[in-house]
């Protein structure tokens, strides 16, 4: 019941303005995949059992925990971007010129920008995604499909950033999306862009990925 209040229209109305949104109440962390690849494990049985019979097999069911979004132990860490092989004035007029004609409703944004030859900030005054990283995907998507050679690396920590800013390569460095963030940028708008955010810091997962 607790859990069901957190949903109801007046809550919605309360939480983000609207009490038409479709409600949000789980988001499930799939870490390294692993209820992606129990379900790809479940269809395989289901294929040699079939469904009637896979209906109650154990493998059709995964144990969940229900944890707070805000509890301590969750860290969000942002990824930040470094685009190489770019002429980077040219792409940095391309973004300025992007950034310009943009008429959303969500709340202003800023991006940091480091390149060999310059630095400095851009501001979004009318954002249409929810998210920093949302706004600057859609730009970087959009221009290397655009601009063959062109390619984008998801790098964790400034100052892994800044150590591989070299010739025609610039970094992009923005806040990252708060808690509160998360469960509002799904409803408004789906699915979270690729690699918004990290579960703790990159040096953190390098130990795991050393000890697993």
């Amino acid at each position: 019941d607790a859990l069901d209040s957190l949903i109801t229209p007046a809550a919605m109305e309360k939480r983000y303005g609207d009490a038409d949104l479709a409600p949000l109440l789980f988001a499930v962390g799939d870490g390294n995949h692993s209820l992606a690849t129990a379900k790809t494990i479940y269809e395989e049985i289901k294929s040699t059992l079939g469904a009637d019979a896979a209906a109650d097999h154990p493998a059709r069911y995964a144990l969940v925990e229900v944890v707070n979004i805000h509890d301590d132990a969750l860290k969000f860490e942002p990824i930040y971007r470094v685009v190489f092989n770019a002429n980077t004035e040219h792409l940095l007029s391309a973004l300025r010129d992007y950034l310009g004609k943009l008429s959303g409703t969500a709340e202003a944004q800023s991006i940091e920008y480091i390149s060999a030859s310059e630095s400095g900030r851009l501001e979004i005054a009318h954002p249409e995604k929810q998210l920093t990283v949302g706004t600057l995907q859609d730009f970087l998507d959009g221009y290397i499909k655009e601009n063959a050679g062109v390619e984008v690396d998801y790098i964790h920590g400034v100052d892994s950033v800044k150590s591989l800013i070299g010739e025609n390569s610039i970094g992009f460095i923005f806040n990252g999306m708060s808690k509160s963030e998360l469960f509002k940028t799904v409803i408004y708008d789906g699915a979270l862009p690729r690699k918004t955010f990290s579960m703790g810091h990159a040096e953190d997962k390098r130990y795991y990925l050393e000890c697993t």
